[in-house]
């Protein structure tokens, strides 16, 4: 949203609606948190040297609190007093203030003093439904999309734009639990696997964080320390499974990558296909830094790879030979798994 809009009486940096099918399922609305209030700014306007950083954060503190405080005086007007208890995910605990209206609910908190966070979602949604392994082995299968030129692609992964900030691992965490249909957060996730003010994210802290969500849905995450494979990610695709993949990202690589993925869309496939067997290996200058994205896709016959990042939706699929894919990779790469 944009600077001057309100929302229960306050500034809200992100409001998202998911959907299921041609179903709403959930309004998701974060108000002051600590990825978009310090690349904000508006909100560092009156600090000018690494001593005011103190300053900056007692004031956050106080827009965090004050945010809270307006939207539950809102709601109590409205819906009346709200019932209040205590979330815990590991070592961690924070309060959810919780008002039912109708077949609603709505979920207001504040975890660890780092962001707060409003969710109003079905009733029955919020006594967490469990979704037995093999409904859920069916759901995927029936996402993978197949096309004429061989390409096969997941589809239904939802989108979550991290926006500004450097929040690539939690954003795309967040894809991937929601696609599983576990309700997730990346501002949650972030406090919860130590991302820094504005950016900047442990994937170790960060995986144990989203663990506990996948065990909570009888689910579990491996971890994967190996050079990939193209029939490695061939097989995981075909299951209905995308992979998250610590790599480098930026600068030409990225424009590369688009300009790889257009071309293919310019020509009949008989060039493409006889344009990839007859070029050469690709050799990029490898800059940038860290990243996390998704792979979600491949081309047996042109041996590509479909990535997917959290940049918003110019990003949800673009396509890289499989050579590339290794010159990029960190190494790791995690699934969720039955």
């Amino acid at each position: 949203p944009k600077p001057d809009f309100r929302l229960f009486g306050t500034r809200p940096y992100s409001v998202a609606l998911y959907a299921r099918g041609d179903k709403a399922t959930e309004f998701s609305i974060v108000f002051a948190n600590g990825g978009d209030y310090f690349t904000d700014k508006d909100n560092l306007a009156d600090y000018h040297s690494p001593s005011d950083a103190p300053k900056i954060i007692d004031a956050f503190t106080k827009q965090l609190r004050s945010d809270e405080e307006t939207i539950r005086a809102k709601l109590t007007a409205v819906l009346g007093a709200a019932t209040e208890s205590h979330v815990t995910a590991g070592d961690i605990t924070y309060s959810v203030y919780r008002w039912t209206w109708r077949d609603c609910t709505l979920m207001l908190a504040r975890p660890m003093d780092k962001c707060v966070l409003l969710r109003i979602v079905p009733t029955q949604k919020a006594e967490k439904e469990r979704i037995g392994w093999q409904e859920r082995k069916e759901q995927l299968a029936q996402r993978i999309v197949r096309r004429e030129n061989g390409d096969v692609v997941i589809g239904e992964i939802p989108m979550v734009d991290q926006g500004p900030k450097g929040y690539c691992v939690p954003a795309t965490w967040e894809r991937y639990l929601r696609y599983l249909d576990i309700p997730a957060d990346m501002y949650v996730l972030a406090q919860f696997g130590g991302t820094d003010f504005g950016g900047g994210t442990d994937p170790t802290a960060m995986v144990n964080a989203a663990d506990r969500l996948a065990q909570d849905n009888d689910l579990r995450i491996d971890s994967e320390m190996r050079p990939l494979i193209f029939d490695f990610v061939r097989d995981s695709i075909d299951r209905g499974l995308p992979f998250m993949w610590v790599c480098r990202a930026g600068g030409s690589t990225e424009k590369w990558i688009t300009n790889w993925t257009e071309q293919r869309k310019k020509v009949s496939w008989d060039d493409w296909r006889a344009f990839v067997k007859d070029r050469s290996p690709v050799h990029q200058p490898i800059g940038g830094g860290g990243h996390m994205r998704m792979i979600v896709g491949y081309n047996k016959e042109t041996r590509e790879v479909a990535i997917s990042d959290s940049w918003g939706d110019k990003f949800v699929e673009r396509w890289l030979p499989f050579d590339l894919v290794e010159q990029l990779s960190g190494g790791q790469l995690y699934t969720i798994r039955w």
